[in-house]
């Protein structure tokens, strides 16, 4: 019969894998690049495409092109389509300054190769003319309001085809005093009417293209180290089954694949992979750590 004594150890066992697991600098690496993971895709780029899916609204919606320039009645249309334009293009550009933030904080007091790289790619990005823009325009639409919103609806000569391109004034924009002299500049030079979707299509491919070059580099060079947490899980796992240490691995990589898949697993193809037996067809194997 066992003690109280033991009890409580055994009680303390998994606790005890759970608090060096979440101390491990691995798996605190794991986490950070989840998170910016999560930011550059549920932040940034969905509101991307949410902004993009609106601005090219009129091209695809024949009806919609025509209410943004018609005057024989109400503009009910016209004026809850600018509206989405409005709140899409807020989310957007707050989403970017949320990237920004996150990825300093990630960044925080790292030294070495990829910390360099990293800030001489971000220089080139933050000095780019559109990059800069956007960044003020965030600055425009959080604190003075939302930009007086154009727009050019354009009918095809022979097809008959109306196509629609939705616009920023360049004179609205500067009657505001607090842009930066390169954004000022900037608008200075276009002409009255700035199209949006060019302007905001620029700018994402450069910070889509910065920020998921810093996660695949800060994930790589954590491999190693994530290899390592995952005998903390397996560990963990043999704990709170009483699984023997290879079937507990097994058990691991079963789950992750769970997690990982883009499908349902089947049962009897779980099953299976805790047997240890070969992969089903079709499978794909777990990726680099459990965690």
């Amino acid at each position: 019969m066992s003690s109280p004594d033991d009890h409580e150890s055994i009680q303390s066992r998994p606790d005890d894998v759970q608090r060096r697991l979440s101390e491990h600098p691995g798996y605190r690496e794991y986490l950070a690049c989840e998170e910016l993971r999560r930011t550059i895709n549920a932040v940034f780029v969905l509101n991307l495409r949410t902004l993009l899916a609106v601005l090219i609204r009129p091209t695809h919606d024949q009806a919609l092109a025509v209410e943004l320039f018609q005057n024989m009645r109400r503009p009910d249309i016209r004026e809850g389509y600018e509206a989405a334009v409005a709140n899409t293009l807020h989310n957007y550009v707050a989403g970017s300054a949320t990237l920004v933030d996150h990825t300093r904080r990630v960044m925080h007091g790292r030294t070495g190769p990829i910390a360099d790289e990293f800030e001489q790619r971000k220089e080139r990005v933050a000095t780019d003319p559109e990059v800069l823009f956007i960044k003020n325009l965030r600055n425009f639409v959080l604190h003075r309001a939302h930009p007086f919103l154009g727009h050019t609806v354009t009918v095809a000569d022979r097809s008959g085809r109306i196509t629609g391109e939705i616009e920023l004034s360049r004179t609205d924009l500067l009657t505001w005093d607090r842009w930066s002299s390169s954004a000022r500049t900037f608008i200075r030079n276009h002409a009255e009417q700035i199209p949006l979707r060019p302007i905001v299509q620029h700018h994402a491919e450069l910070m889509i293209e910065l920020h998921n070059w810093l996660h695949d580099q800060l994930a790589l060079a954590n491999r190693a180290a994530l290899r390592d947490t995952d005998r903390l899980i397996d560990e963990g796992n043999a704990i709170l089954t009483g699984l023997e240490p290879t079937a507990a691995q097994r058990l691991s990589e079963a789950m992750t694949r769970l997690r990982n898949s883009s499908t349902p697993i089947k049962t009897e193809d779980f099953v299976a992979i805790l047997r240890g037996e070969p992969h089903p067809p079709g499978s794909q194997g777990s990726p680099p750590g459990h965690a």
